[in-house]
């Protein structure tokens, strides 16, 4: 990595492990995941050169999933969550949870269910808390990359000791469909206790991109909106973004790109806009390893996508890539 300013070269780690065992045949199941990467404090604003902390996310949940009838399926478990972090700024935690689903198959394509999940949060400072969320919902896919699930429903917030009981709405929708060259997606939902920063967080959030495919490459025009909500004493943050981003395939092994974007909190008015540009290209070596330069800016400005301000990174980066991809595997 070449740069300027005080960063200095480094190892990027992300390592994301999963399995899904199956022990007893339609009846019990294991499922383990651990990930471990470099991310950024500010889970909004994510950035490769600022407040980074090593994160390690372990959980691992033995469950039931049981097929009573052509129709009819269930399934329960208990849920075991590890949350640790390298920053000063953030508040290790372990969860304990159980959940409960029954589903009706209505149609080839298509289902409603029922389900109820309960955890419990034990953060290594500030008090502990339990949340029970219950909701009904259903899954449509109607065409090939195209689908619709929509659930809703409410949660119950209860701290360990002190304050008072709370609820709050539910919902998880997404959509995704595709039509010629055009794909559009819209996902809109809550969840809770992700923020590195917080004992009890809940996150609202609405999502949508439009893309379009053409003889070499993909042009994508997207938006995200945040609430972030700090469950013990309802303070919330906003944040918006939006942006365009490029890609061209150059020959069969060289690919460019190119992304534009601006960010902002919305209820911090002294907040200036943080505007990024990204310009690169890469090369397949072989199959999944990579090597490319990217010129990155990120600058503060009063407007929408405006270079000029004060600048938290203007680097350019030479880069090698490798993604490794594991086996499924099933317990017989």
């Amino acid at each position: 990595m070449f740069h300027s300013g005080k960063q200095g070269n480094e190892l990027r780690h992300n390592l994301l492990a999963a399995g899904n065992i199956r022990l007893i045949d339609n009846f019990l199941y294991l499922n383990i995941s651990d990930e471990y990467k470099k991310n950024s404090f500010d889970g909004n604003r994510q950035t490769q050169y600022a407040n980074l902390y090593n994160q390690n996310i372990f959980s691992v949940s033995p469950y039931i999933d049981y097929r009573i009838n052509p129709r009819w399926s269930a399934s329960a478990g208990y849920r075991y969550v590890n949350r640790s972090y390298s920053g000063s700024q953030s508040i290790n935690n372990e969860e304990h949870g159980g959940f409960l689903k029954l589903t009706r198959d209505t149609g080839p394509r298509s289902n409603v269910y029922t389900k109820a999940d309960y955890s419990r949060i034990i953060p290594e400072t500030g008090q502990s808390h339990d949340r029970l969320t219950h909701v009904v919902g259903a899954e449509y896919r109607h065409a090939k990359d195209s689908n619709i699930h929509a659930e809703a429903g409410y949660s119950i917030f209860f701290p360990a000791s002190g304050g008072s009981t709370t609820t709050s709405p539910f919902w998880n929708v997404g959509i995704l469909q595709a039509v010629d060259q055009y794909r559009f997606s819209l996902d809109s939902g809550v969840t809770f206790d992700n923020d590195p920063g917080l004992s009890s967080s809940e996150r609202r959030s609405v999502s949508g991109r439009i893309e379009r495919d053409y003889s070499r490459g993909v042009i994508g025009i997207y938006g995200r909106y945040n609430d972030t909500i700090n469950s013990t004493d309802n303070a919330n943050s906003q944040w918006f973004t939006t942006g365009i981003d490029v890609s061209h395939l150059v020959t069969l092994r060289v690919t460019s790109h190119f992304s534009l974007s601006t960010d902002k909190y919305l209820n911090n008015s002294r907040d200036l806009y943080r505007n990024l540009f990204t310009a690169g290209v890469k090369y397949e070596v072989y199959k999944d390893l990579y090597c490319g330069i990217d010129y990155n800016r990120i600058a503060y400005s009063d407007s929408f996508f405006s270079p000029i301000g004060p600048i938290e990174a203007n680097r350019i980066m030479v880069f090698v890539t490798k993604t490794f991809q594991g086996l499924n595997y099933k317990q017989n």
